[in-house]
C-alpha cells in the first residue's frame, strides 16, 4: 500500500513537474514573443527616428537654399542699385556740365548780343557823321556857289 502511495505521489509530480514545465514552456513563448515584440518596436522606434532626423536634414537643407538663392538675390538687387546710384550720379553731372555749357552759351550769346549793338551803333554814328558831313559839304560848297 506505502508503493502504491509513493507510486501514486510519483505520478502527481509527474503530472505536476509536466503542468509546470509546459506552463513553463509557455511562459518562455511568451516571453520570447514579448522579446521579439520588444526588439521590433525598438527597430520602429529607430527607424521613426531616422526617419525624424532625415526629414529635419531636409528641411535644414530647403531652408539652406532658400537663404543662398535669398543671400544671391539680395546681392544682385544691391549690385542694381549701386548701378542705379552710379547712373543717376553720372546723370548729375552731365546734367550740370550742360548747365554749365548752357551758361557759358548764354553769356558768348550776350556778348556776341552786345557786339551787334555796339557795331550797329557805331554805324550808326558813322552814318549820321557821314549825313552831317555831307551836309556841311553841300552848304560849304552852297556858300562858295553863291560867293562866285
Amino acid at each position: 500500500a506505502e508503493a502504491q502511495e509513493w507510486k501514486l505521489e510519483a505520478e502527481r509530480l509527474r503530472v505536476e513537474a509536466e503542468s509546470q514545465t509546459q506552463k513553463l514552456a509557455s511562459e518562455h513563448a511568451e516571453v520570447l514573443r514579448a522579446e521579439g515584440e520588444v526588439a521590433r518596436l525598438l527597430e520602429a522606434k529607430k527607424a521613426a527616428e531616422r526617419t525624424l532626423k532625415d526629414q529635419e536634414a531636409e528641411r535644414l537643407r530647403a531652408q539652406a537654399l532658400k537663404a543662398e538663392e535669398d543671400r544671391k538675390r539680395l546681392e544682385q538687387v544691391g549690385k542694381e542699385a549701386e548701378e542705379l546710384r552710379e547712373a543717376k550720379a553720372k546723370a548729375e553731372m552731365e546734367k550740370q556740365e550742360l548747365e554749365r555749357v548752357r551758361a557759358v552759351d548764354l553769356k558768348a550769346a550776350e556778348a556776341a548780343k552786345l557786339r551787334f549793338e555796339a557795331q550797329k551803333a557805331e554805324l550808326l554814328e558813322r552814318n549820321r557823321a557821314e549825313m552831317e558831313m555831307e551836309k556841311l559839304r553841300r552848304e560849304a560848297q552852297k556858300a562858295k556857289d553863291q560867293e562866285a
